[in-house]
């Protein structure tokens, strides 16, 4: 049987480096085919800006989210053009779609982030009804980050990884580029930091224990959904949640403080829990 030779380094970076200036060319494209014609004043604003103005606008994000899923997806399908393994790409995650192990995947950060609620509901926090008028469009929101964040950093970049490196190496270096670009994210921290790097190592081992993307996407989706349910922020981004929650404690290391439930040592221990018994698995 013939083995494929392993890239070299240089080829590997080359690869990657190239697939996210396509990234960035597409998701810029279908931003202005998409977001411009209804937020035009949004071309002239600063990052913080851009928070300050849509950070709850979901018809905003919804459609900005779209376009840097649009985004991802251009840059796959220009890369398999380019090697003539599109259509053998798109079949495979087809056929790969477990719905399962998504739900598998949902329940599994539901667990976590009831978990860290119930720690904090002891004098921690405390959580007032708001509306759920905002939860069709969360769905809809996080439904678009986690298929785009997952096909990125699990779907493309840990298998150009493996190419490469053994496995924890390429976790480990997938996930520390998973963390890195949520740090221009606002009330970003070290152990916010930490929590998404660690993420992202459970939702690699996630993907490389079922081969396929399912279980992560649920665990992804439910994730982001859960703590914009209760009102935390998701990564320092505050969304509209069915409940507000209000700080008791000023232990921010707890309650995560205004990045959310990824910046509590909670999520820390329960993230850590999985990925000892998932990682026994691989």
């Amino acid at each position: 049987m013939l083995i494929a030779p392993s890239p070299s380094l240089k080829n590997l970076i080359f690869d990657v480096a190239i697939f996210f200036v396509r990234w960035f060319l597409f998701s810029g494209l279908f931003v202005i085919v998409l977001v411009f014609p209804f937020f035009s004043d949004s071309i002239m604003l600063s990052y913080r800006e851009h928070q300050q103005e849509y950070g709850q606008n979901y018809a905003y994000l919804i459609l900005s989210t779209l376009a840097t899923t649009l985004g991802t997806v251009g840059a796959l399908a220009y890369s398999y053009r380019k090697q003539r393994k599109l259509p053998l790409f798109l079949l495979q995650y087809m056929k790969s779609w477990n719905l399962q192990q998504f739900l598998n995947g949902v329940v599994l950060s539901t667990a976590q982030i009831l978990f860290c609620v119930l720690v904090l509901i002891f004098g921690l926090v405390s959580f007032q009804f708001d509306s759920i008028k905002s939860i069709p469009w969360a769905i809809i929101l996080f439904a678009l980050v986690s298929v785009s964040e997952e096909v990125m950093f699990r779907g493309y970049l840990l298998p150009k990884l493996l190419e490469k490196f053994s496995l924890w190496p390429s976790i480990i270096i997938s996930s520390l580029l998973f963390a890195c670009s949520h740090l221009a994210n606002p009330h970003i921290d070290v152990i916010g930091f930490t929590n998404i790097f660690l993420f992202g190592v459970w939702a690699a081992i996630l993907y490389v224990h079922h081969q396929n993307l399912s279980a992560a996407l649920g665990a992804h989706f439910s994730w982001n959904l859960l703590q914009t349910f209760f009102g935390f922020g998701v990564s320092g981004h505050a969304f509209n949640g069915v409940f507000r929650v209000k700080q008791i404690s000023s232990a921010s290391y707890l309650t995560g403080g205004a990045f959310g439930l990824e910046g509590s040592v909670l999520a820390l221990v329960a993230l850590l829990v999985l990925i000892f018994y998932f990682s026994k698995k691989l």
